[in-house]
């Protein structure tokens, strides 16, 4: 069967039509719904792929990802946020304080963007990732545990944790030193401890310390995340693992799933196993707080 010119044309016509729409007319009209009824909020238009175009750009010129945001503050008067789009859709960056604590405070009004699904393939449903009674059952476990005494006696070891970090650094070289990659271990090592115990730092996968196999696998999807793939596919792509790089990433994150399950289910039985012995210790880590209040609090 043979196509004929004009239906060619009639079908390039409809892509070229469903394309306007989609890349420049939905975006443009959302942009102006947020001006109308966002008290003036101000918006910017980007062709085609949008402000992340215009960051990477901005980034590839000036070492700076976040520019327009930057110079967009400093104008006076001073917005009280920007709305750009991102191809179909918009978003809104807050810079008013007032405006902020509003929207962190009332998080079941709003819908995550699906940016954050990508990461649901390494966290699961969790607090992070979690919307609508889902998310409101996590946050009460949390605030049961996640108060003002418990996280003050815990800045001893933060500060313990990054002492270690960065004393072991001083031994390496340090005109080649990626410090995001020396905060993410003191991050992720601190968390770890929290959760899990002063023994977290001893764990490993895949003969790799545990804190940087995680640190490797967040950097992985963020990376992902800002890709034009993932923007165009979602995350169906990547579960799919066709390509190379993406059945990678999935192998690991079962890798670390599995990991994490082996972890709880140790240390389950190993708190369930004190508690019926009455041990007592000077200070829990998070996982024996959380057996201690689904006890008194199921949910």
């Amino acid at each position: 069967m043979f196509l004929t010119s004009g239906y060619i044309l009639s079908l390039l016509g409809i892509f070229l039509i469903w394309f306007i729409s989609y890349a420049v007319i939905l975006p443009l009209w959302r942009m102006y719904y947020y001006r109308k009824h966002g008290h003036g909020i101000p918006g910017k238009y980007f062709p085609i792929l949008g402000a992340y175009a215009n960051a990477s750009q901005n980034f590839e010129k000036t070492g700076d990802f976040y520019k327009l945001w930057k110079e967009t503050v400093k104008k006076e008067p001073r917005p009280k946020a920007l709305c750009t789009n991102r191809m179909p859709g918009v978003e809104i960056a807050l810079f008013d304080p007032l405006m902020i604590k509003d929207f962190l405070s009332h998080p079941d009004h709003y819908a995550k963007h699906s940016l954050i699904d990508i990461f649901k393939l390494l966290l699961g449903n969790g607090l992070f990732t979690a919307e609508g009674q889902q998310w409101k059952t996590h946050r009460k476990l949390v605030s049961l545990n996640f108060h003002y005494e418990y996280l003050h006696s815990y800045v001893p070891e933060i500060a313990h944790v990054a002492r270690e970090i960065f004393e072991k650094q001083k031994k390496k070289d340090l005109k080649n030193v990626n410090i995001m990659e020396v905060f993410q271990k003191v991050t992720g090592e601190t968390i770890g401890r929290l959760f899990f115990g002063d023994e977290f730092g001893e764990y490993s996968i895949q003969g790799r310390p545990a804190i940087d196999f995680i640190a490797d696998l967040m950097n992985r999807l963020a990376q992902e995340s800002m890709g034009s793939l993932y923007k165009s596919f979602g995350v169906k792509l990547i579960k799919a693992g066709i390509l190379p790089r993406h059945k990678k990433l999935m192998d690991d994150i079962r890798v670390f799933r599995d990991f994490c399950k082996g972890i709880l289910n140790q240390r389950m039985k190993e708190i369930s196993e004190e508690t019926k012995k009455g041990e007592i210790k000077a200070r829990k880590d998070m996982l024996e707080h959380f057996y201690e209040q689904r006890l008194q609090h199921p949910v």
